[in-house]
């Protein structure tokens, strides 16, 4: 579980990036 904890601010940014390409909220993604 400790490596799947892993996950840098970047990661995170990554994914959300993929899913606002298909519709975002102008709010998350300012957040």
């Amino acid at each position: 579980m400790g490596e799947a904890v892993r996950v840098t601010p970047l990661d995170i940014r990554r994914q959300r990036f993929r899913k606002g390409m298909r519709g975002y909220d102008p709010g998350e993604v300012d957040a």
